[in-house]
């Protein structure tokens, strides 16, 4: 998929084969991909994610669909600070999956 940038991320040229991108949450950088409907498909998202320091915020986002603001809808990843800790979460609208360890 051909993603368009945000606030211009930079593309790691250490990575495997320069395909990893750089983002910086501070600067706001993101990137958004074409809609992809995920009704009655399945689908595996993979990423490798490297953290160099946890901000205050609740959440650090991977990704998410959310073609409308309706129940069962919308479908998103993230990583989840409660209190000190940080932990995968799946949230699927209002069906949410937190994960049990710390990360």
């Amino acid at each position: 998929f051909n993603a368009v940038t945000v606030n211009n991320p930079t593309y790691a040229s250490n990575a495997y084969v320069d395909r990893a991108i750089s983002l910086s949450a501070v600067s706001s950088q993101y990137l958004i991909a074409p809609f992809l409907s995920l009704v009655n498909t399945s689908f595996t998202i993979e990423a490798w994610i490297n953290f160099n320091t946890y901000s205050t915020q609740q959440h650090h986002s991977i990704f998410g669909v959310c073609p409308v603001q309706l129940t069962d809808r919308c479908v998103f990843a993230s990583i989840c600070r409660n209190g000190s800790f940080n932990y995968l979460y799946l949230g699927f609208y209002q069906d949410d999956c937190r994960g049990s360890s710390n990360i």
